[in-house]
């Protein structure tokens, strides 16, 4: 789900098949909005998709990547960015976290980790950090959400924010939901919080593992 607060949006998320078994699925943030914003993310779609071929890992991906992005930054904009690769034949979900929400994998049992392995954001200060990545095994029932800050910081009338871990137990609560129904539990959720109203973009992406 992609729903922008404005015309033009900062978030980015893709789902990139890299061969017959793996897929990468990634998600982003510009802190910044309007068209700057979108030139940027735009600069960052472009490269994730020429570096993530087969055979290429997590942190090697977003290093790559950052090369690129970190030349268009200015000022103090910084780029949060989540890349996994999900290998069908081996069931396992290879991640880096560069500073983004960390995205919620929910066991069948109801067990919720929270995916915080990686380096940081995408910024010039920080542009030559190294990266890590984690490497975790898949089971059937297993359902991962990301998400921007547009989701769990979305605010009611009162200025209280929707939250992570509002999230999580939703996640939790509905993980026998499929990727799509349990995309829009999560996202009615949000909308129904703030009143119809968000105020930053709003960027879902759930993966059902059946």
């Amino acid at each position: 789900r992609w729903q922008p607060a404005r015309e033009v949006s900062g978030d980015y998320y893709d789902v990139l098949r890299l061969s017959g078994q793996q897929l990468a699925v990634c998600i982003g943030d510009v802190v910044g909005k309007g068209m700057p914003a979108a030139l940027l993310m735009s600069s960052l779609q472009a490269a994730v998709k020429a570096v993530a071929t087969a055979g290429t890992d997590s942190m090697t991906v977003c290093s790559q990547v950052r090369s690129v992005v970190t030349s268009n930054l200015q000022g103090g904009t910084f780029v949060t960015f989540f890349f996994a690769i999900v290998d069908g034949a081996s069931r396992q979900l290879t991640y880096t976290n560069c500073g983004h929400n960390q995205p919620v994998l929910v066991r069948e049992d109801g067990t919720a980790l929270r995916l915080s392995e990686g380096g940081p954001a995408f910024a010039r200060l920080m542009r030559d950090l190294p990266y890590e990545q984690q490497v975790l095994t898949l089971d059937r029932g297993d359902r991962l959400v990301l998400f921007t800050d547009g989701v769990s910081e979305a605010e009611d009338g009162d200025g209280d924010q929707f939250g992570e871990d509002r999230l999580e137990s939703l996640a939790v609560g509905h993980r026998g939901a499929s990727a799509s129904g349990l995309e829009r539990i999560l996202t009615e959720a949000v909308v129904e919080h703030a009143d119809g109203e968000l105020q930053d973009d709003l960027t879902l992406v759930v993966l059902a593992v059946d």
